[in-house]
C-alpha cells in the first residue's frame, strides 16, 4: 500500500527578484499538490553569491529581507558570504547556491503527517531547478 507521502508532487515556479541588489536573490514557490489538490506549499529564496561582489553580502542580504539579513550575519561571513559554522566550513564552496525556506505551510487535514512536509522538501531539493540542471534566473 502506498502512503500519502509517497503520492506527494511539486510544482515549482521561480523567478529572480529584480527589485534586489545585483539580481542575487531568486523567489522559489512551491505547490505541495496530492493528486490534482493544493494541500500546502513551500516559500523559499535562493541566494547566488557569485554575483554578489566581495565585501557587500551583508548589505546585499540585508537588502532583499531581514530574515537573509540575520541568517547573514549570525551564520557567515562579510567578504564573500562564507559559512562560519566549524561543521560546515570544509563543504562551503561559494559556487553553491544558498536556500533559505521561509515557510513550509500543510493544510489542516496533514499537518500531523510529518513524512508529507519531508517527501515535499526532498522533491523540492532534488528538483532540476534546484539541482542546477536549469540555469538560476532561467
Amino acid at each position: 500500500m502506498q502512503s500519502i507521502a509517497d503520492s506527494i508532487s511539486i510544482k515549482l515556479t521561480h523567478r529572480i527578484d529584480e527589485d534586489g541588489e545585483y539580481n542575487a536573490f531568486t523567489s522559489v514557490t512551491v505547490d505541495i499538490m496530492l493528486g490534482e489538490n493544493k494541500i500546502g506549499h513551500i516559500s523559499a529564496t535562493l541566494v547566488d553569491r557569485q554575483l554578489i561582489p566581495k565585501g557587500d553580502f551583508f548589505s546585499a542580504m540585508d537588502g532583499c529581507s531581514d530574515d537573509l539579513q540575520w541568517i547573514a550575519v549570525t551564520l557567515f561571513e562579510q567578504k564573500y558570504g562564507r559559512t562560519t559554522l566549524q561543521s560546515l566550513v570544509n563543504h562551503d564552496d561559494p559556487e553553491f547556491l544558498i536556500m533559505y525556506i521561509e515557510k513550509l505551510h500543510l493544510n489542516p487535514d496533514y499537518k500531523l503527517d510529518s513524512d508529507i512536509a519531508a517527501s515535499a522538501i526532498r522533491k523540492l531539493l532534488f528538483h532540476p531547478f534546484i539541482k542546477g540542471n536549469e540555469s538560476h534566473g532561467d
